[in-house]
């Protein structure tokens, strides 16, 4: 098993991230979900998603999910609000008279 390479970078990978954890948790009281958030988010100049966190850390989302949580209650993060931003968008559209119903799009399947 010693000789056979994924195996000893798997083992590589979580005993230098078990070892960054004491460290952040000690500095910052973030636990390792917690600042895999936060290097993502900060790889990042947008806003990004649960899933894509967990995509990019091979963390599984609900773990990611409790990370924000906790991250969000702490006022480190925050989420952005996508209804608003629709919302806005579809003030703009009726305004240039380009509104256009969810149901007319789909029926001309345009998106």
């Amino acid at each position: 098993m010693f000789r056979f390479v994924p195996f000893r970078l798997n083992r590589l990978a979580a005993e230098v991230s078990q070892s960054l954890s004491s460290e952040y948790q000690e500095r910052y009281g973030l636990d390792i979900p917690e600042w895999r958030v936060l290097a993502t988010l900060g790889f990042r100049n947008e806003a990004c998603s649960a899933q894509y966190v967990s995509d990019c850390t091979r963390t599984h989302k609900s773990t990611i999910s409790r990370a924000v949580t906790m991250l969000m209650r702490r006022k480190i993060i925050e989420r952005v609000e996508q209804k608003k931003f629709a919302a806005l968008l579809g003030k703009i559209e009726r305004s240039l008279d380009l509104g256009q119903t969810n149901r007319e799009a789909a029926a001309k399947r345009v998106y």
